[in-house]
């Protein structure tokens, strides 16, 4: 009997001594910086999602760069001093604003 219970007890911490290695220690990260962050939520400037390119060109005028259409479904971005338009076919699926250091250059 003792036999048998040495063999369990044994058993069980090797199991906890060897099976704790295949779990991380907790309170370990990773950090991510990413500078350059604008951080403002007033979207209501950009352009919203569903606007036609016409409707988008009426609203801001004219993009200082339309870069070239790539993929399928094809999707386009137009840029601006402040921001970035991101079409498919002819219709925005997403704005974005550009980071602090870029929009002071491009008013520049």
């Amino acid at each position: 009997m003792r036999n048998i219970n040495i063999f369990l007890l044994s058993g069980i911490l090797g199991l906890a001594v060897f099976g704790a290695g295949m779990y991380p220690a907790p309170g370990f990260a990773d950090v991510l910086v990413i500078p350059d962050v604008v951080t403002s939520t007033d979207r209501a400037e950009l352009p919203q999602n569903g606007l036609s390119m016409a409707q988008v060109q009426q609203q801001h005028g004219e993009a200082l760069v339309e870069h070239a259409t790539v993929g399928e479904p094809p999707i386009t971005r137009w840029d601006y001093a402040d921001f970035s338009v991101f079409f498919e076919y002819d219709r925005v699926i997403t704005a974005v604003q550009k980071p602090a250091s870029a929009a002071k250059e491009n008013k520049q």
